[in-house]
């Protein structure tokens, strides 16, 4: 902690550019500063003139001590730029990497459960710029991930059923440096994690952990409902549901709920979730929440995790939402039509060994086949029909 120093940094200027590494925690100690977002994800820089002259405000916050930083380290990339207030900010910098911040949080739980309810608290903020249209589109983000996850399982149990074929292994070799591969690891590894971290602290708390059952068809919750717990779900599948309209679905080992444990001023279920399986759910009540996570700092950083990532997809389904922008419009067909690219080439990769693979090689037709008519429901509900073509 000795190295920590103060920074001030004057009025309106970007301190941090989005895609940058994240390398240092920062503490808001006087002023403010302003969460700034830009189509492109955090994969690759933005670059300051673009950030200036097409980003999108998320978030200003000006609550003394609140974090800075902590989703880039968590990430490896800051998921948006950040920028001085009007009256400047003065802060403080800790250069640390994820491996000293987990040590952080392991020895010194109290810090994460801040870190978790600094993340949750914006994420609230630029929740509440979602609007019904935006809703439509974290439907197909969700479907996305789905199909995404669905092709790193599929490729996994490719391998497996299919060993000693050299072009069989050719195929998996190629599909493992693919896009819609990375991207469905890194889901299916948060989701382990979370689900691990929490059924620890399940198992071993005595501070009133519990565990609850949802029968298929049954309601979990109904929007605009009281609520003083989280969940995990860790068997069976739920769908969620926003005025009526279902927006996408809740798979084993997420978590849902967290923001009525983390904060004190969200107090009502913000969406409706429904069992379409027999479902059963690991459960935190809010009065618990606090002396399980000090005695489980894992699970407080795994929820840190979760909710980065979930804070960063919503900022770029905000962004995508924006169909008066070709860029966004553009950013969320590409991604789409990459996934659906990917299930394609791995198809052809192992369809001559059809007799041994049949059930992947159906597969993978019937889900690039969905894919495409998700891209097209897409372009048909924003009136984007005309789009020229993806390359």
């Amino acid at each position: 902690m000795s190295q920590r120093s103060l920074i001030e940094i004057p009025a309106g200027k970007i301190f941090i550019l989005q895609g940058s590494p994240g390398n240092a925690l920062l503490v808001l100690k006087e002023g403010s500063y302003e969460l700034i977002g830009s189509v492109g994800g955090d994969d690759k820089l933005i670059a300051r003139e673009h950030v200036e002259s097409a980003g999108r405000l998320m978030d200003t916050v000006s609550a003394k001590d609140s974090f800075i930083g902590e989703t880039g380290i968590i990430l490896g990339r800051h998921l948006g730029s950040y920028r001085a207030g009007k009256n400047g900010a003065k802060l403080g910098v800790l250069p640390i990497n994820l491996e000293k911040t987990t040590m952080m949080v392991l020895k010194t739980p109290a810090l994460g459960i801040a870190m978790a309810k600094n993340i949750a608290a914006r994420l609230l903020e630029v929740n509440k710029k979602f609007s019904s249209a935006v809703g439509k589109i974290a439907k197909y983000q969700k479907q996305l991930e789905e199909f995404q996850i669905g092709f790193y399982k599929l490729v996994e149990g490719i391998v497996q059923d299919a060993q000693d074929e050299k072009p069989i292994e050719d195929a998996y070799k190629k599909a493992k440096i693919m896009d819609t591969y990375k991207q469905g690891r890194k889901l299916v590894e948060a989701q382990k994690e979370t689900q691990n971290a929490f059924r620890s602290a399940i198992s071993m708390s005595t501070h009133g952990t519990q565990v609850k059952t949802v029968k298929r068809d049954e309601v979990l919750c109904n929007e605009g409902d009281e609520g003083d717990e989280m969940w995990i779900l860790t068997k069976g599948e739920l769908w969620v549901y926003i005025g009526g309209q279902k927006i996408g679905e809740i798979a084993q080992g997420e978590i849902v709920g967290e923001m009525i444990v983390l904060l004190e001023n969200a107090k009502r279920r913000t969406a409706q979730l429904k069992a379409v399986q027999n479902c059963s759910l690991g459960v935190i009540p809010k009065n618990s929440f606090e002396k399980v996570a000090l005695t489980q700092p894992k699970l407080t950083f795994s929820l840190c995790r979760m909710l980065s990532v979930r804070l960063r997809n919503t900022i770029q389904v905000l962004l995508t939402a924006d169909t008066s922008s070709p860029e966004a419009v553009d950013n969320f067909l590409q991604r789409d039509h990459q996934t659906s690219i990917d299930y394609g080439a791995l198809y052809e990769g192992i369809k001559e060994y059809d007799d041994v693979l049949y059930r992947e090689c159906d597969e993978l037709v019937n889900k690039k086949e969905a894919i495409d008519k998700m891209l097209d429901e897409f372009k048909t509900e924003y009136g984007l029909e005309n789009a020229a073509a993806v390359k």
